[in-house]
């Protein structure tokens, strides 16, 4: 992980948001929301609680969780997902 901030940084990056969290607790919270009301997500320059987002947003996030394209990327070709955030 350190490598990759490095990387990222030393090649003009400005701007890095990462969650780390799995899908597996994204499912927990998505099934359990009382217990994770503190459990914060970063998406396109915000951040917000889990538990206010959209079911399709949460859905999203649970698939694309570990994945190496950057959920960003992968939105931008789902757009109708960001209007019910």
């Amino acid at each position: 992980m350190r490598d990759l901030i490095r990387t990222f940084v030393q090649n003009g990056g400005m701007n890095l948001g990462i969650n780390l969290v799995d899908a597996e607790t994204l499912k927990k919270a998505k099934a359990e929301p009382e217990q994770y009301r503190s459990l914060t997500v970063r998406l396109f320059g915000y951040s917000d609680y889990f538990n206010n987002l959209s079911e399709t947003l949460k859905e999203a996030l649970i698939q694309k969780a570990g994945q190496p394209e950057s959920l960003e990327v992968w939105l931008s070709g789902n757009k109708e997902i960001l209007d019910e955030r």
